[in-house]
């Protein structure tokens, strides 16, 4: 699991004036809490919280904080819930649960599938990722930043499942073994749509002679009696 260290200030809860003030300041208000502990409150400096939880990294992030406060200086957490505001999307306020060594935890981890699938390669497949992250227990310490699965192997009209995952003993899969995580499949033939051949030129007038006589409104000339001799 990926770790990192964010300085923090302490804090009192405070009206909602003063959050906003705090926002102001380029702080993010926070909390920690966690099984049969109490509460703390402390606040964020904004740009070194994107720092350390940007791109995606909060979720699987294990954060030491440092702080002048002892109650909170040391105190390991990962990221709980992140609020953001709706328009601009700046972090308006989050919650870290505070962990321990000796506790498991279930987290979701990252999917990195290595290799070109053969069903790709050799047979014009294409590769389709159904599952990009997977869910695990394991203690803070042994859980892995991401999980490699190869796919060099998988051929045409092949499904690789999250039971095809090769874990470390000390991590316990949580997810259905039973999703899929990556195929590959024969791409679809396209459809051809053949036009109607042009007519021609003789054609359309064999087929348009009568009804033109019929449309011009005049009855053909009456054919002349031959004259007796």
């Amino acid at each position: 699991m990926k770790t990192a260290e964010v300085n923090v200030t302490a804090r009192t809860k405070a009206y909602k004036s003063e959050i906003r003030s705090l926002r102001r300041k380029g702080f993010v208000p926070a909390n920690m809490y966690g099984p049969g502990l109490k509460n703390h409150e402390f606040a964020i400096n904004e740009i070194e919280f994107r720092k350390s939880f940007g791109g995606g990294a909060g979720s699987n992030l294990l954060v030491t904080l440092k702080s002048e406060s002892p109650e909170l200086d040391g105190k390991r957490v990962i990221l709980k819930q992140l609020e953001r505001d709706p328009l601009t999307w700046r972090p308006m306020h989050v919650d870290f649960l505070e962990v321990a060594v000796d506790r498991p935890l279930t987290v979701s981890v990252p999917l990195e599938f290595k290799g070109t699938p053969k069903g790709v390669k050799l047979s014009g497949g294409i590769l389709q990722i159904i599952r990009r992250s997977v869910e695990i227990r394991a203690l803070p310490d042994h859980i892995p930043a991401s999980i490699t699965v190869d796919i060099s192997e998988l051929d045409l009209n092949e499904t690789l499942h999250i039971s095809d995952i090769q874990l470390p003993p000390s991590v316990e899969l949580t997810d259905d073994p039973k999703y899929s995580m990556v195929s590959v499949s024969e791409m679809a033939e396209e459809e051809v749509v053949v036009a109607p051949a042009a007519a021609t030129p003789e054609a359309a007038a064999a087929d348009g002679a009568a009804p033109a006589e019929a449309a011009s409104g005049e009855a053909p000339a009456p054919a002349k009696a031959e004259e007796k001799k």
